[in-house]
């Protein structure tokens, strides 16, 4: 939480900068407004930081934080990552079939 001297109340940084999804209703105070009703802002905050938008909010923030310092991925090198396994599963799968193919199962060199 953090005070805003343009809005004149108390902003939620994380929900200022990650939207969360609104499912019904509007955003309000701590999100769009200032919260200025001070001799109400221990309530008031600790219903905030406990609801849903708070949540997704601090989540958008730390994944964010964790792909901007490199402790994750981002979306395309995780599918790189992942297209790259898939390619040498299936390169071994290949190795096995064609050594099947070519050596066949018995010695039986009268083929077609």
């Amino acid at each position: 939480m953090v005070y805003s001297p343009i809005a004149k109340g108390v902003l939620c940084k994380y929900c200022v900068l990650f939207h969360p999804t609104l499912l019904r209703g509007t955003f309000e105070a701590f999100i769009i407004r200032g919260f200025k009703k001070f001799y109400q802002i221990h309530e008031e905050a600790k219903k905030h930081t406990e609801s849903r938008w708070h949540s997704e909010s601090t989540a958008a923030a730390k994944f964010f934080h964790d792909t901007q310092t490199s402790k994750k991925k981002d979306v395309t090198e995780q599918l790189n990552s992942a297209s790259r396994k898939l390619i040498e599963e299936n390169r071994l799968k290949l190795v096995s079939i064609i050594k099947t193919i070519v050596y066949g199962p018995g010695t039986n060199n009268n083929r077609p």
